[in-house]
């Protein structure tokens, strides 16, 4: 399981490139326009994956009590072995519960395939998914459905369509 990534709709898959050289220790006296630019950028990436991502992973137990997982949602992996940035993306296939009803354990589908993880070393992720189709199979059939219709269709009605249009 990878991200989507308008790469995707770009050029069908995910974007491998070169990492670029890391500018953050370099002084600012030193850096032309591009490479200043290009250390605010991994300044900023940086940071944001040091704090942002470490605040997903922080206990909702704390703060509320609205904070459980459910099924269908989209959660980070935590690793201690590896940076915040490496750590897997996974959905929550089901919730297993202790003998007090609260969710202690889940069952997280990656890449890898499913994996057992503590719910304490699951990060959720700010997305909301208001209809049940996880998967994202209802924007993909429908837009191969209205391919195979737009093929089916003859080249003399395409034709006549656009001139319709184009009358009014």
């Amino acid at each position: 399981m990878t991200p989507l990534t308008p790469a995707h709709f770009l050029i069908g898959r995910a974007i491998d490139h070169i990492p670029e050289q890391c500018f953050i220790r370099t002084p600012d006296n030193r850096l032309d326009n591009f490479k200043q630019l290009s250390k605010l950028y991994q300044m900023f990436w940086e940071r944001w994956s040091r704090e942002y991502i470490l605040e997903l992973q922080r206990k909702t137990k704390w703060r509320s009590t609205s904070g459980s997982l459910h099924p269908g949602q989209l959660v980070l992996v935590r690793d201690s072995n590896l940076p915040p940035l490496k750590w897997r993306l996974g959905r929550v296939l089901e919730m297993i519960f202790g003998a007090d009803g609260v969710g202690r354990v889940a069952l997280v589908k990656t890449m890898d395939g499913v994996l057992k993880r503590a719910v304490v070393r699951l990060c959720p992720l700010p997305v909301s998914v208001e209809s049940g189709d996880f998967q994202g199979r209802g924007y993909v059939e429908a837009k191969k459905e209205h391919l195979a219709t737009a093929e089916l269709e003859p080249a003399g009605k395409k034709k006549q369509t656009r001139e319709m249009f184009e009358q009014h």
